[in-house]
């Protein structure tokens, strides 16, 4: 009776255990310093497309923003948490794409890096949070084969500061036509996409670090897509690349382009209205 009690338990523990070491991070990264006092918010994703808080598996994508927003009130001394991704190498990343715009107020993401165990991350922007609070189910790709999963309504950010990259930013998720037509008058852009293999494309061609660092210098926004079939180690070596340039120009200069990324969801309500992105 007590080994069939012991086992049940280490079933259980394992349940929550076996996804975070189970979980194959990207390399790179830099130390982040963290306190006594700074408040974590951390996501793990495994490559089958299941995602814990924690050591608590979530079952709909509004959970994020639920777990979220309750470590915040909970903790409201503490600030607003710092969010902190562990994602699988392997995962599709318009599945963690989509992840990402229901982390509600924040700017800022860790994409931890190297060691599971350890304080090493790869720091970029994050976008369109949602604030859609219907349920939608977290599938696995098994599941996801065989039901067709209805995608959530447009959100556009928090209101961010009053930089000019900001409003511009602002606009490009206003869902406005005129406006965004405007907005992309008054400065220089270029888009770039994320293809497989870690491969970067401009105009339909590969480009190299050169080639990168050349638009980077001379443009002041990059437009970020992505192919439908990458996965996110794709991702994040094209974002570890355009930080590690971007700061080689900070050196020489005082900033280089302000890169967006421009979401599946929002590449997808820009083809509704007839903007296309050069």
């Amino acid at each position: 009776m007590k080994f069939t009690f012991l086992l049940i338990m280490l079933l259980a523990l394992k349940g929550f255990t076996q996804p975070k070491n189970e979980i194959n991070l990207p390399n790179g990264g830099k130390d982040i310093e963290i306190n006594n006092l700074t408040s974590l918010y951390s996501l793990y994703i495994t490559k089958n497309q299941e995602v814990f808080n924690d050591d608590k598996k979530l079952e709909y994508f509004q959970d994020v923003n639920y777990t979220f927003l309750n470590q915040l009130n909970k903790n409201i001394s503490m600030g607003i948490p710092l969010v902190l991704i562990y994602a699988d190498i392997k995962t599709p990343f318009k599945f963690v794409s989509k992840i990402k715009q229901y982390i509600p107020n924040h700017r800022w993401l860790f994409y931890m890096t190297e060691n599971i165990e350890g304080l090493k991350a790869t720091a970029f922007r994050n976008y369109g949070s949602a604030k859609n609070f219907g349920l939608e189910e977290i599938l696995t790709m098994e599941e996801e084969n065989d039901l067709l999963v209805e995608g959530f309504p447009f959100a556009p950010p928090l209101p961010p500061p009053s930089m000019w990259y900001n409003d511009f930013e602002d606009i490009i998720y206003s869902g406005k036509k005129e406006d965004i037509n405007e907005v992309l008058k008054k400065h220089t852009h270029n888009t770039l996409k994320v293809s497989l293999n870690k491969t970067l494309t401009h105009k339909g061609k590969i480009i190299d670090s050169n080639n990168l660092k050349k638009i980077l210098e001379e443009t002041d926004v990059v437009f970020l897509k992505f192919d439908n079939d990458i996965l996110y180690e794709d991702y994040i070596h094209v974002v570890q690349e355009i930080n590690r340039i971007l700061k080689q120009i900070e050196k020489l200069k005082e900033s280089g382009a302000y890169v967006i990324e421009i979401s599946f969801q929002l590449e997808e309500l820009y083809m509704d209205l007839g903007i296309e992105l050069n």
